[in-house]
């Protein structure tokens, strides 16, 4: 797999976001994903991929369309 990028930072970043307004703490959080405090933070950070597994779990949990954490990604629709 390759390093994370530019790409999971926006994702990550968009997850903390929706994470804070959803006003879970990063125990609770992780508890809910199943994962450990740590790579909740690597994900958060942008230093750890999200699969799409992941992704599916925490749209569950936040409450939010998997769409959300890549608005603001593109700045215009790809053909």
């Amino acid at each position: 797999m390759s390093k994370p990028n530019f790409i999971d930072r926006h994702v990550g970043g968009r997850v903390r976001s929706r994470r804070i307004e959803a006003r879970l703490s990063e125990a609770e959080f992780a508890a809910a994903l199943g994962v450990s405090m740590q790579q909740l933070n690597d994900f958060e950070e942008g230093r750890e991929r999200i699969l799409a597994q992941a992704m599916l779990r925490m749209s569950q949990v936040l409450q939010a369309k998997p769409a959300h954490f890549f608005e603001g990604l593109i700045s215009s629709p790809v053909a």
